[in-house]
């Protein structure tokens, strides 16, 4: 397993793309009503998507809660399913490319600026156990006092069991070329306490999906619109957006649903829109000095 080579959003398609832009409307529900998406306890200020050309490795999805130089950004590894265990390729995919990050960003990670987020739908077991780790490495500095808080009595053994799975799949990784991060243990220990874990109930009877449709129903009001009917407009401009790297405000999401012939009965922006967010210098940011991406991306 290697680390991702810098490609056209274009050729990243594959299985599981609607479950991913279905993910990605739900996000674009939290840009739209200025809200708190997972991965980030403040409001998005933009969403990106199939990042890997602007050299992010968790590249699915992109969100932003400040502007550069030092934007606090979640990169996202979207899958339909995940496995937490070394058999599992899309899990060793997703450390390889983590241990990467967590070593090519060390300074902005260290700050945190950046956070790796894993979404996934299926085995419920396996991404809940995930989340517990991840959650309680990261009430902790150290590896030693981390794993002194999954002592014998202090939780349940399926939880230290999953954590020998976690570190198998990480020793495996940095066989196949994964940074060491200064061994398997705390490779392990950086891994969970930097990574958001978001299992989404995002079908049509999903407790996330209902909730997306709850934040925009005033505005879809507005436009005279059903909540599922703009839902399934946000959806299909991520799709559209997905090949094109697309990276979104606010007021160019309320711009391209006029151009899907909808009306405002409003004037009004949204509140996160373009009076405090300059997505062109969130664009430009990560691509100083890097040949072949100079100039302005988004007008």
């Amino acid at each position: 397993m290697i680390k991702k080579q810098i490609v056209s959003a274009q050729s990243t398609g594959g299985a599981g793309t609607i479950f991913e832009y279905r993910i990605a409307a739900i996000m674009l529900t939290h840009l739209l009503t200025g809200t708190h998406p997972p991965g980030l306890s403040v409001p998005m200020i933009a969403l990106a998507l199939q990042q890997r050309v602007r050299g992010h490795l968790l590249d699915d999805i992109v969100i932003y809660g400040e502007r550069p130089p030092h934007e606090l950004s979640t990169e996202f590894q979207v899958k339909r399913t995940l496995r937490a265990s070394p058999a599992n390729k899309d899990f060793v995919d997703l450390l390889t490319q983590s241990l990467h990050v967590l070593d090519d960003k060390q300074q902005a990670v260290a700050r945190g600026d950046i956070g790796l987020g894993a979404v996934a739908g299926k085995y419920a077991s396996d991404m809940d156990q995930l989340a517990e780790l991840a959650g309680r490495a990261a009430a902790h500095a150290s590896m030693r006092t981390f794993a002194e808080s999954l002592a014998k009595d202090a939780i349940d053994e399926k939880y230290r069991n999953r954590l020998k799975n976690i570190r198998e799949a990480i020793v495996l990784a940095q066989r196949q070329g994964a940074p060491r991060l200064g061994g398997a243990d705390a490779a392990t220990h950086t891994f969970l306490r930097h990574l958001h874990v978001w299992r989404p109930q995002a079908d049509e009877s999903g407790r996330d999906f209902l909730e997306a449709l709850d934040r925009i129903a005033p505005l879809a009001a507005d436009f005279a619109l059903s909540p599922r009917s703009l839902f399934e407009h946000l959806a299909g401009l991520a799709q559209t957006w997905g090949p094109m790297a697309g990276v979104v405000d606010a007021d160019t999401v309320l711009r391209h649903l006029r151009r899907r012939g909808l009306k405002s009965g409003s004037t009004s922006a949204s509140p996160n829109a373009s009076d405090y967010i300059d997505v062109d210098a969130i664009v430009r940011g990560p691509l100083v000095n890097r040949p072949g991406f100079g100039g302005d991306l988004i007008s």
